[in-house]
């Protein structure tokens, strides 16, 4: 699946931009496989992390963001709440280095995963949006030791 990407400007930023990609790539494939129903196991249990991508923004997003602090050493990152007020629904993404990465977004008809927007495709949609540091979606610690260990890529 082909994630929407843009490139920041500058080459650092531009650097960075594409490593997060790269990134957010091994991530999703871990996530795929990890569904369950492979011959290993589900090796990461979170809220809905058997029905990937759907349902499970907050927790995709919470580790996401884990990643990017952990690897990148990053302190700017956000996981944004997005709520729609019409049906009351919320949807989850990250902002990191001033750019959006939504790595769930494909569970909406015709989305492909968002990878360094300026502003989320579903900015409309999901209008009324709340920052939050973090989440308790995951085990924090328990997201860095399975990286540490290389079992979540990244």
């Amino acid at each position: 699946m082909a994630a929407s990407t843009i490139s920041p400007p500058g080459a650092e930023d531009a650097m960075l931009h594409r490593a997060f990609c790269r990134s957010a790539g091994r991530l999703i494939a871990f996530l795929e496989h990890n569904r369950g129903g492979n011959s290993d196991g589900e090796k990461l249990k979170f809220p809905y992390s058997r029905l990937f991508p759907q349902n499970c923004c907050e927790g995709v997003s919470a580790i996401f963001s884990i990643l990017l602090a952990e690897k990148y050493g990053l302190k700017d990152v956000a996981i944004i709440r997005g709520t729609d007020p019409g049906p009351y629904e919320h949807h989850f993404w990250v902002r990191a280095g001033g750019r959006i990465y939504d790595l769930t977004a494909q569970q909406f008809g015709g989305l492909e995963p968002v990878f360094g927007a300026l502003e989320h495709p579903l900015a409309v949609k999901f209008s009324d949006q709340t920052e939050r540091g973090e989440t308790d979606a995951v085990d924090r610690d328990e997201i860095i030791a399975l990286y540490h260990r290389d079992i979540i890529p990244f």
